[in-house]
Protein backbone atom coordinates (compact mmCIF):
# COMPACT_ATOMS: atom_id res chain seq x y z
CA UNK A 1 0.00 0.00 0.00
CA UNK A 2 3.03 2.07 0.22
CA UNK A 3 3.62 2.77 -3.33
CA UNK A 4 0.11 2.95 -4.02
CA UNK A 5 -0.23 5.89 -1.28
CA UNK A 6 2.67 7.44 -3.20
CA UNK A 7 0.25 7.73 -6.07
CA UNK A 8 -2.94 8.22 -5.12
CA UNK A 9 -4.02 11.25 -2.78
CA UNK A 10 -7.72 10.67 -2.78
CA UNK A 11 -8.50 8.54 1.04
CA UNK A 12 -12.24 7.60 -0.64
CA UNK A 13 -9.60 5.48 -3.29
CA UNK A 14 -7.26 4.35 -0.69
CA UNK A 15 -10.64 3.14 1.39
CA UNK A 16 -11.88 1.07 -1.49
CA UNK A 17 -8.34 -0.49 -2.39
CA UNK A 18 -8.19 -1.31 0.93
CA UNK A 19 -11.76 -2.82 1.06
CA UNK A 20 -11.10 -4.72 -2.73
CA UNK A 21 -7.17 -6.02 -1.01
CA UNK A 22 -9.43 -7.44 2.10
CA UNK A 23 -12.23 -8.90 0.47
CA UNK A 24 -13.19 -13.06 0.48
CA UNK A 25 -12.09 -14.96 -1.85
CA UNK A 26 -14.50 -18.13 -2.93
CA UNK A 27 -13.55 -20.85 -4.24
CA UNK A 28 -14.73 -24.56 -5.58
CA UNK A 29 -13.07 -27.27 -5.72
CA UNK A 30 -15.79 -28.96 -7.86
CA UNK A 31 -17.88 -27.82 -10.01
CA UNK A 32 -21.76 -27.17 -8.19
CA UNK A 33 -19.52 -27.98 -5.03
CA UNK A 34 -19.71 -25.95 -1.38
CA UNK A 35 -18.17 -22.65 -1.91
CA UNK A 36 -14.95 -22.28 0.22
CA UNK A 37 -13.91 -18.89 0.96
CA UNK A 38 -10.43 -17.48 2.86
CA UNK A 39 -9.22 -13.87 3.49
CA UNK A 40 -5.68 -13.01 2.54
CA UNK A 41 -3.45 -11.41 4.63
CA UNK A 42 -0.98 -10.45 2.17
CA UNK A 43 -0.70 -9.36 -1.24
CA UNK A 44 -3.46 -9.68 -3.96
CA UNK A 45 -5.53 -13.24 -5.33
CA UNK A 46 -4.02 -14.99 -8.54
CA UNK A 47 -6.40 -13.21 -11.01
CA UNK A 48 -7.79 -10.39 -9.41
CA UNK A 49 -8.82 -7.54 -11.61
CA UNK A 50 -7.19 -4.95 -9.14
CA UNK A 51 -4.00 -6.72 -9.54
CA UNK A 52 -2.60 -4.82 -13.35
CA UNK A 53 -3.59 -1.99 -11.52
CA UNK A 54 -1.96 -2.33 -8.41
CA UNK A 55 1.17 -3.22 -10.80
CA UNK A 56 1.44 -0.59 -13.02
CA UNK A 57 1.49 1.98 -9.83
CA UNK A 58 4.31 0.33 -7.94
CA UNK A 59 6.37 -0.18 -11.62
CA UNK A 60 6.01 3.44 -12.08
CA UNK A 61 8.42 4.37 -9.79
CA UNK A 62 10.58 1.33 -11.71
CA UNK A 63 10.00 3.36 -14.94
CA UNK A 64 10.91 6.66 -13.73
CA UNK A 65 14.25 4.96 -11.95
CA UNK A 66 15.13 3.29 -14.93
CA UNK A 67 15.13 6.33 -17.46
CA UNK A 68 16.59 8.83 -14.91
CA UNK A 69 19.93 10.12 -16.44
CA UNK A 70 22.12 8.14 -14.44
CA UNK A 71 19.83 5.25 -15.02
CA UNK A 72 20.19 1.73 -17.41
CA UNK A 73 18.74 3.67 -20.65
CA UNK A 74 21.77 6.37 -20.39
CA UNK A 75 24.82 4.55 -18.83
CA UNK A 76 23.99 0.83 -20.63
CA UNK A 77 21.30 1.24 -23.38
CA UNK A 78 19.04 -0.98 -22.01
CA UNK A 79 15.76 -1.06 -22.65
CA UNK A 80 12.63 -1.88 -20.65
CA UNK A 81 9.91 -3.98 -21.83
CA UNK A 82 6.55 -4.98 -19.94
Amino acid sequence: MTCVERQIEERSVLALIRLWLSADVEERDEPGGPPRRTRHTAGTPQGGVISPLLANLCLHWFDKLFHRDDGPVELANARLVR
